[in-house]
């Protein structure tokens, strides 16, 4: 009896001789049946085969496999029964009636699981005879079929993984079914997600499936290369990108492909995160307001349009990169023809996408290497006749300034000639572009030359007083209008240039003084002053200098309570400055200034240099970063106070001290976040320089590794001139903490030498940056004690000569042999408390400089020898060579030409030995 919730199927049909009806019952397979499965045995499966083999009704064959399937998921399969039941569902698989089909490859599915669990052994046997009937079904039209199929090629890989490999990739991959070939390729890829499978053996076929004459097929290989290759090694993605090339696939499958497949680096997604920078501003024409001569050629006006962007191309290694360039070379050979000028032009455009992909920041040197080898073709192509390709070279040129800035220094000489040529040229595309490249490559050098004359008429007046007197008076006036003139007036007069006007004489008001004038006050201004203290006047006579009062309440500022910078108004500078100089108050205040000789006001100071100044600036109760004119300082009176014959500035209120510690802690938290700007570290510079607020541990210790992190983080969204800028005002910080703070710094000495260290592998030795950072090693290793400072500079130097293969470690080695040596130098000597080597330290820096004189790097093997030098100096010919025994001769003779050439310069005795 079944039970009475057992589904009862009823079964019409007709025997085989169609003489009359049967009926048959089937059971079903409820969960809640009465009778349980079961076991399998030999006879059953005995009968399932001879039933197979026969003419049988077909239900009564899925009744049999229904029932052989019940007992395959409820209990194990006899060894004995195995093979015959393998070769019956093989059998039931590959029959014509689907129904029958269904029933049997379930079964099977069903079998490989119970068999995986049961006895693995017993399933490697039968995966070779089992295998095709599974790759046929991965192309079945069912998609329940081809999922099962799916699920035993899963469960065979288990435990026959080199037969189902094998029957995937010369079976299912090179087959005629396009769906065998899609199941097949998300096999694959499951595989490789989830068991780690190796695909390289699976490349080819891949390849051929991209040009597939089946679009779902070419799809679906595009996607699975994707996934295959999107996590792998740089050096995979490199080798992929040949095959696509070998096999000829396609160029939009393969751009399709290339794109997705970013390289793993930093610069690629710092360069994704970076939004795209602003075109340059261009220069101003002043063709319509300065006039020229008739003879001379009108000036290019600049191009309005940007140039065209280009699509990122990332190389994953350099050897990728260096293919690049050594086919580029061949279109670059002898002259232009109708043949390769198409060519170059491709290898132009090639280069700007690697310049906007990751080439310039995961290849610098490599890239700007080739390009230099290349410099002889970029020229070629920025001096032809085509359009086209004269502006894609121009553009290139452009974009290599922007990015390397400084780096790109050895190219410019030849660069500027050309471009020089052909800004005189008649073709006006051709011209606007070289006159846009110059700009690009040394921009704004009328304004930056401005700084540098005011220099120079500091060394040698006369010699520029004589450049003045040969410009043109528009020159003449922005030039003693610039703001590194240090005797220009620099609060703007009644009657000065309104917004908007332009400089002629009716705009202006008060006549400048001339540079003789100038110079004269310089002097008189550095001479020795023997004149009694300046008279305090009383507080009753104390003219004022502004318009209204200001307020005196002590109360804190709320507004820019920040270290950021605050533009004054015009407006404002314009209605209260002149006020305050014509006001009749002004009468008193000169009569005052006659009293004593004034000192010349310097506007922009170095701010580690200002520190030595005698005469500190008068406090003042307005806001910290309210609107005050250039030379307010100058023309305020002061009221210094004397102590035992020393100026002192009076002392600040609470309130005061309290803002100050308020921009400090604001200072400190925008360098840990590195988002300090070069504004920001002046008035931070200000704050340390006049003990404007008072400095802990903590806080002293938390600013001071801000700053050494900001120094080695590279900056990747700033420019290369903007970077640079940043780093130079974190130099000057830490040094005048150094000279400001000098027991706090002690501690962190060694620290920051490691740091510094870190920070020099970024820069070229040709950026001024690196002067920098040498001299403030310098003075730290000045400061420091030298027994800590020696041997942790040993150990760091060490393990960057075990890792010197690239550009970085290189000069960072070398600046760490550069260090060893100043500290060898400068801490060494006969006054007591000087540094003396022990035989441990000696024989580490002797076993590191003989390291580094097998060096391939000859600044690194040069560094080296100055260490030895020094080392030799320092312990004596003995000791010396002791330790530096295993070095070959070429390198001893080096030294020794070294040493003979040190003591012929500056004779040093020896010391005796220890």
């Amino acid at each position: 009896m079944l039970h009475r919730d057992h589904f009862k199927v009823i079964n019409t049909r007709r025997d085989t001789k169609g003489s009359k009806l049967v009926r048959q019952d089937r059971a079903g397979s409820h969960p809640r049946c009465g009778n349980m499965a079961e076991k399998i045995n030999e006879e059953q499966v005995a009968d399932l085969v001879a039933i197979l083999r026969t003419d049988a009704a077909v239900d009564a064959k899925i009744q049999q496999l229904n029932a052989i399937k019940s007992g395959i998921k409820q209990h194990n399969v006899p060894e004995t029964c195995v093979a015959s039941l393998f070769d019956a569902l093989r059998a039931a698989s590959s029959s014509q009636h689907a129904i029958l089909v269904n029933a049997g490859f379930t079964a099977l599915n069903h079998l490989l699981t119970r068999l995986s669990r049961q006895e693995p052994k017993l399933l490697a046997k039968e995966a070779a005879r089992t295998l095709p009937v599974i790759i046929e079904k991965l192309g079945d039209q069912k998609e329940k079929l081809r999922t099962l199929a799916m699920q035993s090629l899963i469960t065979l890989y288990k435990m026959a993984p080199m037969e189902v490999e094998r029957s995937v990739r010369n079976a299912a991959m090179v087959g005629k079914n396009p769906r065998a070939k899609e199941a097949s390729m998300q096999w694959l890829l499951q595989m490789h997600q989830e068991n780690g499978l190796q695909f390289r053996s699976y490349v080819p076929s891949l390849m051929e499936l991209l040009e597939d004459a089946d679009g779902m097929v070419r799809d679906t290989a595009k996607s699975t290369v994707i996934e295959l290759f999107r996590n792998g090694p740089n050096a995979a993605k490199s080798d992929l990108k040949r095959q696509l090339k070998n096999f000829k696939v396609r160029p939009a499958i393969e751009q399709a492909i290339v794109k997705e497949l970013v390289p793993n680096s930093s610069g690629a997604s710092a360069h994704q995160d970076v939004p795209d920078e602003a075109p340059p501003p261009s220069r101003p024409n002043f063709a319509a307001s300065v006039s020229s001569l008739a003879s001379e050629r009108p000036i290019t006006p600049m191009l309005d349009a940007p140039a065209d962007t280009v699509e990122p191309m990332y190389v994953n290694t350099q050897r990728e990169l260096d293919d690049i360039f050594r086919e580029m070379h061949v279109y670059f050979e002898g002259r232009e023809t109708e043949q390769n000028w198409l060519k170059r032009e491709e290898s132009i455009i090639k280069l700007r996408k690697l310049l906007a992909g990751n080439a310039a920041t995961d290849f610098q040197e490599s890239f700007l290497g080739g390009v230099r080898a290349l410099l002889d073709g970029v020229i070629k192509g920025v001096s032809t006749l085509r359009t086209s390709l004269s502006k894609e070279s121009c553009t290139l040129v452009q974009e290599i300034a922007r990015t390397y800035g400084p780096a790109m220094d050895p190219m410019v000489e030849l660069l500027m000639q050309t471009f020089i040529k052909l800004a005189a040229a008649t073709k006006k595309i051709s011209s606007q572009q070289a006159n846009t490249t110059v700009d690009t490559i040394i921009g704004k050098v009328t304004e930056k030359m401005r700084a540098t004359y005011w220099t120079f008429a500091g060394i040698w007046p006369a010699r520029a007083e004589a450049i003045l007197n040969g410009l043109d008076p528009t020159a003449q006036k922005l030039l003693q209008n610039d703001a590194n003139n240090p005797n220009a007036s620099r609060r703007p007069e009644e009657g000065g240039a309104r917004p908007g006007m332009g400089l002629s004489k009716s705009t202006m008001g008060g006549s400048k003084p001339s540079l003789r004038e100038a110079m004269m006050a310089q002097k008189k201004a550095l001479a020795p002053r023997n004149l009694p203290a300046r008279p305090v006047l009383s507080p009753g006579g104390t003219p004022k200098l502004r318009p209204s009062p200001v307020k005196m309440a002590p109360g804190p500022s709320k507004i820019h309570d920040d270290l950021a910078l605050v533009t004054p108004s015009v407006a404002n500078s314009n209605a209260s400055s002149p006020k305050a100089l014509t006001s009749p108050i002004s009468a008193k205040a000169e009569e005052t200034r006659h009293l004593t000789p004034t000192k010349t006001v310097q506007v922009y100071e170095d701010p580690v240099t200002e520190e030595g100044r005698t005469t500190p600036n008068p406090e003042f109760t307005g806001s910290v970063l309210e609107d005050k004119a250039v030379n307010e300082a100058a023309a305020q009176v002061q009221h210094p106070t004397e102590e035992n014959g020393i100026i002192t500035s009076p002392p600040s209120s609470p309130e005061r001290m309290k803002q100050n510690v308020r921009l400090l802690e604001s200072g400190i938290a925008k360098v840990r976040a590195q988002s300090l700007d070069v504004h920001g570290f002046r008035k931070l510079q200000s704050i340390i320089r006049d003990n404007k607020a008072v400095f802990t541990d903590d806080t002293f210790k938390a600013l001071l590794t801000g700053l050494f992190a900001y120094l080695e983080c590279p900056l990747v969204q700033l420019t290369p001139e903007k970077s640079q800028d940043v780093k130079a005002q974190i130099l000057a910080t830490i040094r005048l903490l150094r000279k400001k703070l000098c027991d706090n710094f002690q501690p962190h000495v060694s620290a920051g030498l490691e740091s510094l260290l870190r920070a020099r592998a970024v820069y070229d030795s040709r950026t001024h940056i690196v002067a920098g950072l040498e001299l403030l090693a310098d003075e730290l290793v000045a400061l420091g004690d030298a027994s800590d400072m020696a041997l942790v500079l040993s150990r760091a130097t060490a393990d960057l000569a075990a890792d010197s293969d690239d550009a970085r470690g290189r000069r960072s080695l070398s600046m760490g042999l550069h260090v060893l040596k100043e500290l060898v130098d400068t801490r060494g000597g006969d006054e007591p408390g000087a540094f003396v080597l022990s035989d441990e330290e000696l024989a580490t820096m002797a076993a590191l400089a003989a390291r580094c004189l097998d060096a391939a790097d000859s600044g690194v093997r040069m560094d080296a020898v100055q260490l030895c030098v020094a080392l030799h100096a320092r312990v004596g010919g003995a000791r010396f060579w002791a330790a530096l025994q295993g070095v070959k001769d070429d390198p001893k003779n080096l030294i020794t030409y070294y040493i003979a050439k040190r003591q012929r310069e500056v004779p040093v005795p020896v010391p005796a030995a220890a």
